[in-house]
């Protein structure tokens, strides 16, 4: 009886159902109920703690979801850093073995120019010396003719030594004039070179400031005289110079020595 008293009286408490908020509430769960059938999820809603378990259900499905997209994208972000860190270590080294290279070529183009150095002392050495043979041995022969030849003779064998030696001079004076042009090809391509490893260490230190971002470095200039084009074709401008200073000089000495005159 009092069971009875006290269901009687929540029942006069509990206020008047509306019609509307009815609807309302038939529309959701008929909406959860179509998501449940979707979702292969089949569950009873007799009671308020099936619907309790329901919307617990729908929360972790919510969640487990949620979680295996974040957890897409955060594997997706670091394939690309890993990605991204691959490809900014290649380029360093690539820009070192590139390093390595030019310092090489430096250490064998500064090799030879101390070579050559070596040998153009040496023959301007033996210019000199053979030009004091020369005058040591026009000496000698001089005074063992000058008892026997007349004054023309001795004139005319003065001439030809001093033809003689001017050509001498010429030559040596040719041979020097071609050590400088070839110490100065030398002396061009180091500074190529240099100022190619300039460039380069310049990158590196940019690159090296950029590094943090995951930034590639950018591409660097070439000096027109590294590239094996650029050289050759200096070379062949120095050959046809060469060969157009010398020119004027042979054409010169032609009609000189046709009519027996001394060359200017």
């Amino acid at each position: 009886e009092k069971e009875s008293l006290a269901r009687g009286k929540r029942r006069s408490v509990e206020p008047p159902v509306d019609p509307q908020w009815v609807a309302v509430k038939q529309q959701r769960t008929d909406r959860l109920l179509k998501f449940a059938k979707k979702r292969q999820c089949v569950l009873r809603f007799g009671s308020k703690m099936n619907q309790s378990a329901f919307w617990l259900h729908v929360q972790d499905r919510y969640l487990r979801e949620f979680r295996r997209r974040e957890h897409a994208v955060r594997q997706r972000h670091d394939a690309e850093v890993a990605k991204l860190r691959a490809e900014v270590s290649r380029a360093e080294d690539r820009a070192d073995a590139e390093a390595n290279k030019a310092e090489a070529e430096a250490t064998r183009v500064y090799t030879e120019s101390a070579r050559a150095d070596k040998e153009a002392a040496k023959a301007h050495r033996f210019a000199m010396e053979l030009k004091e043979a020369q005058a040591a041995l026009a000496g000698a022969i001089a005074s063992a003719v000058q008892p026997l030849s007349s004054d023309r003779e001795e004139r005319l064998i003065a001439e030809k030594e001093r033809e003689r030696a001017e050509k001498e001079k010429e030559k040596a004076e040719k041979e020097r004039a071609r050590s400088d042009l070839r110490l100065e090809r030398e002396m061009r391509k180091r500074e190529a070179i240099e100022y190619q490893m300039s460039l380069r260490e310049e990158a590196a230190m940019a690159h090296k400031a950029t590094s943090g971002d995951l930034g590639l470095p950018a591409a660097q200039e070439e000096h027109p005289l590294m590239t094996p084009e650029g050289a050759a074709q200096a070379d062949e401008e120095e050959e046809q110079q060469e060969e157009i200073e010398e020119q004027p000089q042979e054409e010169a000495a032609a009609p000189a020595r046709s009519s027996g005159r001394k060359p200017p």
